[in-house]
C-alpha cells in the first residue's frame, strides 16, 4: 500500500511541478526539483513509514534515470512524522523556506489536519499522499492542498459491506482504534453505516488506546469478557501488529472475527487471509480470521 500511494503522489507532484513557471520558460529550468516528503522514520509507525521512504527513493531514482521532470532531476528530503507535531511543523516550514517546490504530507490524519492549513499559508503545493481523514476538504476549502488517494468514507463503507457479505448473522461488535483523528473518524463512519444497514447490531465496547501504545492487555481482557462476535480495528503500522500479536497470544483471534481494513502488511507477515478470497495487493480489504 505504501508503495502505491507514494507512487501516485510522486506522479501528482510531477504534474504539479511541471506547471511551475520556471520549468515552462525556455532556458529557465532550475538545477533540480525539490520535493519534501513526510513519513514515519521512527516509532511504531515506522514499519509503514520506512518502506514508504524506500519506495519513494526507488521511484525517484527511476524517474531521474528517465529524465526527471521536464529534464530536471528530482531531489527529495524526508521529514520524520514520528518526531512529534511541533518538530514536524518546524521541519515542514524549513523545507518550504529552503525552496521546496512541492510537499508530500502526510501519513497521519492528525498530521494532515495540522499541515494542510500551514501549506495554504506558505502557498506551497501539498499532496496528502496517505492520510485517510475525510475532514480535510469537508470542513475547509484549499487552493494549494490536494489528495491522491481515497479517504475514510469509501474505505469504511466498503469494509461494512464486506463484513455484511462475509458474516451477515453477527449480533455484536467492538472496536479498538488508535486515539487520534483517523481512529475516531473511521469508527464514526463505520458505525453510522453499520447501524443504517444492520440496525439490530449491538456495540458492546469502544476502546481508543493511545497512538503508539505498547500494551493492549487491558483492552484484550475486556474483549475476552465481552466476547463480541466481531472486533473492528482500523489501526495500522506497529500498533496493529502489536495488538493482533497480543490478541492472538491470548486466544482472542479464535474467539471473535477480526475486521482489519488496513492490515495488508500484517497479512503478508502473519499469513492471515481474508474470508471470501485472496488478499488484493492494491485494495484495502478487511481480514476476517474465522473463529
Amino acid at each position: 500500500m505504501a508503495g502505491h500511494h507514494i507512487r501516485a503522489a510522486l506522479l501528482g507532484a510531477a504534474l504539479a511541478v511541471g506547471a511551475v513557471p520556471a520549468l515552462a520558460q525556455d532556458g529557465g529550468k532550475p538545477d533540480e526539483v525539490k520535493v519534501g516528503i513526510t513519513t514515519f522514520l521512527t516509532g511504531p509507525a515506522s514499519v509503514f513509514g520506512v518502506p514508504a521512504r524506500d519506495a519513494a527513493e526507488m521511484i525517484i531514482a527511476r524517474m531521474n534515470e528517465n529524465g526527471g521532470i521536464g529534464g530536471v532531476p528530482i531531489r527529495a528530503s524526508f521529514i520524520d512524522e514520528g518526531a512529534g507535531g511541533e518538530a514536524l511543523t518546524a521541519e515542514f516550514r524549513r523545507n518550504v523556506q529552503d525552496g521546496a517546490d512541492v510537499m508530500l504530507a502526510a501519513i497521519s490524519s492528525g498530521n494532515c489536519t495540522q499541515l494542510a492549513p500551514l501549506a495554504e499559508d506558505l502557498e506551497v503545493i501539498n499532496l496528502m499522499w496517505d492520510c485517510g481523514t475525510q475532514r480535510i476538504f469537508e470542513e475547509n476549502d484549499y487552493k494549494y492542498v490536494f489528495r491522491t488517494q481515497a479517504n475514510a468514507t469509501p474505505e469504511m463503507l466498503a469494509s461494512v459491506l464486506y463484513l455484511l457479505k462475509q458474516k451477515p448473522d453477527f449480533k455484536t461488535i467492538a472496536v479498538v482504534n488508535q486515539d487520534y483523528a483517523w481512529g475516531r473518524d473511521s469508527w464514526d463512519i463505520f458505525s453510522t453505516a453499520l447501524k443504517a444497514m444492520k440496525p439490530d447490531v449491538e456495540v458492546v465496547g469502544e476502546f481508543f488506546p493511545a497512538f503508539g501504545a505498547p500494551d493492549y492487555s487491558t483492552e484484550i481482557s475486556r474483549l475476552s469478557a465481552l466476547r463480541p462476535d466481531v472486533i473492528l480495528s482500523t489501526s495500522w503500522g506497529g500498533d496493529l501488529d502489536t495488538f493482533v500479536r497480543q490478541a492472538a497470544q491470548r486466544g482472542l483471534t479464535q474467539q471473535s472475527t477480526f475486521v482489519l481494513p488496513l492490515a495488508e502488511r500484517l497479512a503478508r507477515a502473519s499469513g492471515f487471509r481474508p474470508a471470501g478470497g485472496r488478499h488484493r495487493r492494491r485494495a484495502r480489504r478487511p481480514l476476517l480470521p474465522a473463529p
